[in-house]
C-alpha cells in the first residue's frame, strides 16, 4: 500500500502457534539386574503458510506457500540395560516412519488474473522407514568409600531414510555411523 510518502510500502502480519506433542515411555525392572524400557515418540512438525496478495503492472497476482518445518518422524525405541556391580551393557533399536513423510519440499501456488492458477509439481516423496542400533558400555574403574570413576563408551549405526535419488531434484543423506567416550563419577552421598 502507499506510504505516507506515497512510496509502496509492505505489511507483514505473523502468528505463531503452539505446538505439542506426545512421548511416553514405561521402563520395567526384572531380576538379574535387566531393565527393559520402551518409547514412543509422537511426529513433529511447524507448518507455515504465507500467502501474499500483489498489484503488479495493475494486474492482481496472488502468491501462496505452504510448508513444513523442523520435522522428526513418529519413533519407536526399545532399550535393554544389564546392570551388573562394576558393568553396565546397554542396547537401543529405534524404529522411525519416515515413510508418510512428504519432504521438506516448499509449495508454492501463483493466481494470476486471465492466467488461472500456477502450482508446480513437488517431486514424489522417497522416503523408507529405518531401525537404528545404538550399544554402550559403562564400567567402574575406580571406587572409593562413597565415590566411583565409571569409563563409558558407545557406539551407533543409523541408515539413511532417503531412497534412490533418479529424478531432478536430489537430497544430501547418508547413513550414519558414531562413536562415544566418556567418564562419569557417582557419589553414593554427599555429606553426613
Amino acid at each position: 500500500r502507499d506510504g505516507p510518502t506515497r512510496a509502496a510500502e509492505t505489511a507483514v502480519f505473523q502468528e505463531i502457534y503452539s505446538l505439542m506433542t506426545f512421548n511416553f515411555g514405561a521402563r520395567l525392572r526384572l531380576a538379574g539386574g535387566l531393565r527393559l524400557a520402551l518409547v514412543y515418540r509422537q511426529e513433529f512438525q511447524v507448518p507455515y503458510a504465507i500467502a501474499t496478495q500483489n498489484l503488479v503492472g495493475g494486474n492482481e497476482l496472488t502468491i501462496r506457500i505452504d510448508a513444513r518445518g523442523l520435522y522428526t518422524p513418529h519413533e519407536l525405541i526399545l532399550g535393554a540395560a544389564l546392570e551388573r556391580s562394576r558393568l553396565t551393557l546397554n542396547l537401543d533399536l529405534q524404529y522411525s516412519f519416515w515413510s508418510p513423510w512428504a519432504g521438506p519440499f516448499v509449495r508454492v501456488e501463483a493466481e494470476l488474473l486471465g492466467a488461472g492458477t500456477l502450482a508446480p509439481p513437488l517431486p514424489p516423496p522417497r522416503y523408507h522407514d529405518t531401525l537404528a542400533v545404538r550399544a554402550a558400555v559403562a564400567g567402574a574403574v575406580l571406587r572409593g568409600t562413597n565415590f566411583s570413576l565409571w569409563l563409558r563408551a558407545g557406539a551407533f549405526f543409523e541408515p539413511s531414510f532417503v531412497g534412490d535419488q533418479t529424478g531432478r531434484t536430489n537430497q544430501l543423506d547418508g547413513d550414519k555411523i558414531g562413536l562415544g567416550l566418556g567418564f562419569g563419577l557417582r557419589w553414593e552421598r554427599i555429606g553426613p
